[in-house]
């Protein structure tokens, strides 16, 4: 199907670095230390994870895991790098005790519980007349919304559907290059896939269709929002 809205994309939004943003940012990885508390010693034991906890806590502080990449360009890299640093330490850790399947299934369940924190802390809020924008008002509010994923570059367009279906076409995932960067590219799509816990029944009314992914070897992130009970597949 032709997409014209994809040739008529606005310019990027840009980054809103704000207390909301910090707030959440916080908040999330409050929650990712007790998941770390709930899910590792279930599988390591109590003494075992109290020393992976101290080794990821020790290369954090010598600067692992980017010390050995140029300092950030920007603070899109910065937040991308603050966000991503401890979840690539953690499966680091977790490799040699557990072995590649489980490490990234551990490292999926902790990213899991902080990234649905964080997302709810910026989303959480939004009622269903945002999220079928109806008026320029709605978008100005999911564009500041959308503004905070500081890992994604990329425009908001609203389909004229019935109902409306809002879309966030990204460009560009800080999140890709910097985890191929350090050899952690089998976390991408552990960061696809908090989006898509977030984007369902358990968690929020906002409904997610997302066909094409750059951590997938797409050349962009469709993600087009709905309402609970609305396909967010334009018409």
């Amino acid at each position: 199907m032709s997409d014209p809205i994809l040739r008529e994309a606005r310019d990027v939004i840009p980054l809103q670095d704000d207390a909301l943003l910090r707030r959440a940012m916080k908040r999330s990885e409050r929650e990712g230390g007790r998941a770390a508390l709930r899910v590792l010693p279930k599988a390591l034991g109590l003494l075992k994870t109290i020393g992976l906890l101290m080794e990821v806590g020790l290369g954090k502080l010598k600067g692992a895991p980017f010390r050995e990449l140029p300092k950030s360009a920007d603070r899109r890299d910065a937040l991308s790098r603050k966000q991503a640093g401890d979840a690539i330490l953690l499966w680091r850790a977790l490799r040699p005790r557990v072995g590649d399947a489980q490490a990234l299934a551990l490292t999926q369940e902790i990213m899991t519980a902080a990234g649905v924190v964080f997302l709810h802390e910026l989303l959480g809020d939004l009622d269903k007349s945002v999220i079928q924008a109806r008026d320029e008002e709605s978008l100005h509010t999911l564009s500041s919304r959308t503004g905070r994923f500081f890992n994604a570059e990329g425009s908001l367009r609203l389909f004229k559907s019935e109902p409306p279906v809002v879309q966030f076409a990204v460009s560009a995932c800080r999140f890709v290059p910097l985890l191929e960067s350090v050899d952690a590219a089998p976390l991408k799509p552990l960061f696809c896939a908090v989006d898509s816990a977030y984007f369902s029944p358990r968690h929020s009314p906002i409904r997610l269709q997302r066909d094409r992914t750059i951590a997938g070897g797409d050349a962009m992130c469709d993600f087009r929002f709905g309402w609970s009970g609305d396909d967010p597949s334009p018409r």
